[in-house]
């Protein structure tokens, strides 16, 4: 080789475009709030209230968790990018949840003011203002004199630590549209284990685009129905897989028992139906009764395997 060609090529690549793209990940205003809700749950949060105003497009989403101190923040803006590799006692990728709202509302700001801090401080998001950014992304930090909580009309005893609100709210439909029994499926199935070991609850207020309003306080169902024996299992690829199932009650003469694949010593649960689509699509399973039953919404409950772990982006288990 010439002396005088290089001997590596340079990669650059365009840090706001960059972050806009990582938002992506979640592609809902649902999936977003989830996250938020995650973040929370991390913060070991008791309570959770969320106002979802789609008439006046904004939102909130508040907690009484430990709050994020600066380094926290700083620590994960830089991990936004990288792969989580230990999540002991963890739901969420908190780097990734602090920008899943952006190109879905016009602006948001998260304001904390965690135990042993001054004085809260609020960091102000804005796509516009960020997307243009090539390199060190700039997000605007404040000190305020004070939390100023959104009214929450429920009776509770919280000091509200954490306040998300979003402002702007895009009027695409597939983004921001948000059905209330869908959302509580999906929060008790991924979060259900890591509220009831935190003996938290979530207040959600959802008013529609036409003013309509709805409540719901949604807390982690204990499962209620038959229970059936206990099965464990052991080999050489998942190690030691306990089966704890129950027979789902009826509920307005249905069926919506959710069964959830976790590994060992992990909150973060992974509904059967995502399990059993990565297992297909690798030719790992068929429709078998086993796994229709397993998804059918007549069983609930647990399958935590050793030596499953769940990937980075949680929405399926490594390949290993």
């Amino acid at each position: 080789m010439s002396p005088n060609l290089p001997t590596k090529a340079r990669l650059n690549f365009h840090h706001g475009e960059a972050l806009l793209k990582f938002s992506d990940t979640y592609p809902t205003l649902s999936k977003s709030i989830l996250e938020m809700i995650q973040n929370a749950l991390d913060a070991l949060a008791a309570h959770i209230y969320i106002k979802i105003d789609l008439k006046r497009r904004e939102a909130v989403i508040m907690d009484d968790g430990e709050g994020i101190t600066p380094e926290k923040f700083d620590e994960a803006l830089s991990s936004i990018a990288k792969s989580v590799k230990s999540r002991k006692n963890k739901l969420g990728r908190f780097g990734l949840g602090l920008i899943s709202p952006l190109k879905k509302v016009k602006q948001y700001t998260i304001t904390s003011f965690p135990t042993g801090v001054n004085s809260p401080l609020e960091w102000v998001f804005n796509a516009r203002q960020i997307g243009p950014q090539s390199d060190n992304v700039h997000i605007p930090v404040m000190p305020l004199s004070r939390v100023v909580p959104e009214r929450c009309d429920w009776n509770v005893q919280a000091t509200w630590r954490t306040i998300v609100k979003l402002t702007g709210i895009t009027s695409d439909k597939v983004i921001s549209m948000i059905d209330l029994d869908n959302f509580e499926d999906d929060l008790l199935a991924n979060f259900g284990q890591a509220m009831r070991m935190n003996g938290a609850i979530c207040l959600i207020e959802l008013i529609d685009e036409q003013g309509k309003h709805q409540r719901r306080e949604i807390k982690p169902k204990e499962y209620s129905g038959q229970p059936f024996p206990v099965v464990v299992y052991s080999g050489p690829d998942a190690g030691i897989v306990t089966f704890e199932l129950y027979r789902s009650r009826s509920r307005s003469g249905k069926r919506r028992g959710i069964v959830n694949v976790r590994q060992e010593g992990d909150l973060f649960l992974l509904p059967w139906k995502n399990f059993v689509n990565q297992a297909r699509g690798l030719g790992w399973a068929d429709t078998t009764p086993a796994f229709e039953a397993l998804g059918s919404g007549y069983l609930e409950g647990i399958v935590t395997a050793e030596k499953i772990r769940i990937a980075s982006n949680l929405t399926k288990f490594e390949i290993n």
